[in-house]
């Protein structure tokens, strides 16, 4: 089964904020896993992906949730 649209969102960003070049992510997908795009991952696979980027030094950061404006009632 393909990995979540979550999980392919965690890897590019973490693949952005660890610099790492087009050629060196596609290195790594190739030598871990033999494919050549994070799609063709299955879930397991993604995680530990996403693991291996955390252990790199990449920091997962959670959405923040915007604030309601005060006053403001859907009434």
């Amino acid at each position: 089964m393909a990995p979540s649209k979550t999980a392919l969102a965690k890897i590019n960003i973490a693949k952005k904020e660890l610099a790492l070049s087009d050629e060196a992510y596609r290195h790594i997908l190739q030598m871990h896993f033999q494919v050549d795009s994070a799609a063709r991952l299955n879930n397991r696979q993604a995680t530990v992906l996403i693991n291996n980027f955390k252990a790199h030094g990449w920091k997962e950061r959670r959405a923040q949730k915007k604030p309601t404006k005060p006053g403001y009632s859907e009434e």
